[in-house]
């Protein structure tokens, strides 16, 4: 920028003292004019740099998503080709469903059992009643028995062994009755026990089951967004991991996001909505209008990290740089953001309407400039 303005100057005053002859330049006017260049330079190059700041560091970013299988296994199919675009759903590979195919019909199984269990369960309670039943009806009679038989000892008309006897009894059918509620206690919980209205060996059956049909369709890996993969390895007979390793790179179909760095202290009028100028290496000549979504105010160089340490202050360069997101507008049909695309951007603010016309001309002679640098 420095130099164009320098040019203009000098044509400027080649104009006036040669051309159209206007004044003598003698050492006195040498002077001035230096003097006067100098300061209308600083001036303009001040003014513009606030009024209308640019940046060279200009990137564009895409969404990437890391595809990683959930569960493992060897992948029998890759059905896609690398950069070529895929929709949403359409089918990125298949791992070997065999092994979850007979976890599902393993656990169906289970899960039919455990529903005939339930009825059985009912039964146990039924027959847990009726031995408590028998049990107490034979507690009822070993008292009296006991009863009986004491009185008969107390007048001597038995002996002191059939006392004995009668009371092993009691004891016997008091032990039964107690034996016989716990199993009923038992036999009731195992029956009464619910989750959801629904018996717990039922539903613990029926989750299971859920989870392993879900790794049964998890065996069938699916495009997240429209897109394309990129740096495609994967081939049938891999073998995959359910751990979270990403197997292929997935560039998503979506709004690309615009980053141009700018120094800081060019910063002070950018708000966001200002208009904006986008010109890429990629497309020579061309500029594209945009404008400025907003600025990210802060820096990962500004940032400490939390531990047990002392903090360690260093100088760290480049420095002074703040991230500025654009959006570009109304893109013809040919142009594509791609992620790692490079370029210009130049942020005309609200204020010095006069000064962005400079800006203008600077990134206009830079697109053209970078017919120079086609490979």
């Amino acid at each position: 920028m420095l130099t164009f303005i320098f040019i203009v100057y000098l044509a400027l005053v080649w104009l006036i003292f040669d051309i159209l002859k206007l004044a003598k330049l003698d050492f006195r006017a040498k002077v001035i004019v230096v003097g006067i260049g100098l300061a209308i330079c600083a001036s303009i190059l001040f003014a513009v740099q606030v009024l209308a700041p640019s940046s060279s560091n200009l990137m564009v970013y895409q969404y990437i998503v890391q595809i990683a299988p959930r569960v493992g296994g060897r992948v029998i199919e890759v059905p896609i080709t690398p950069n070529v675009p895929i929709k949403k759903g359409q089918v990125l590979f298949k791992i070997d469903p065999e092994p979850y195919q007979a976890e599902v019909n393993r656990l169906s199984a289970a899960l039919a059992e455990a529903e005939q269990a339930v009825p059985q369960l009912k039964a146990s309670v039924k027959a847990a009643k009726g031995t408590l039943e028998k049990a107490e009806a034979r507690l009822v009679w070993a008292k009296v028995e006991y009863e009986k038989t004491a009185h008969l000892v107390a007048s001597q008309a038995l002996r002191q062994v059939q006392i004995d006897k009668a009371t092993a009894e009691l004891r016997s059918a008091e032990a039964a009755v107690q034996e016989a509620k716990a199993k009923l206690q038992q036999a009731q919980l195992a029956y009464e026990s619910e989750v959801g209205g629904e018996h717990t060996m039922v539903a613990k059956a029926r989750a299971e089951l859920a989870k392993a049909e879900i790794d049964l369709e998890e065996t069938t890996v699916h495009a997240p967004s429209d897109g394309f993969v990129v740096n495609l390895q994967l081939r049938p007979g891999s073998i995959v991991s359910g751990l979270p390793t990403p197997v292929m790179t997935f560039v998503e179909k979506s709004d690309s996001m615009i980053v141009a760095l700018v120094k800081q202290n060019a910063l002070s009028l950018v708000k966001p909505g200002n208009q904006a100028e986008i010109i890429l290496d990629m497309y020579p000549g061309r500029i594209f209008a945009g404008e400025v979504e907003t600025v990210v105010w802060a820096s990962g160089q500004g940032q400490l990290t939390p531990g047990g340490d002392l903090p360690e202050f260093f100088d760290q360069q480049p420095r002074g740089l703040f991230a500025v997101r654009l959006k570009a507008r109304s893109l013809p049909r040919d142009v594509r953001l791609t992620a790692g695309a490079g370029g210009m951007a130049a942020i005309y603010t609200y204020r010095g309407k006069p000064f962005h016309m400079v800006r203008k001309v600077i990134i206009r002679m830079r697109t053209w400039l970078n017919y120079l640098f086609l490979s």
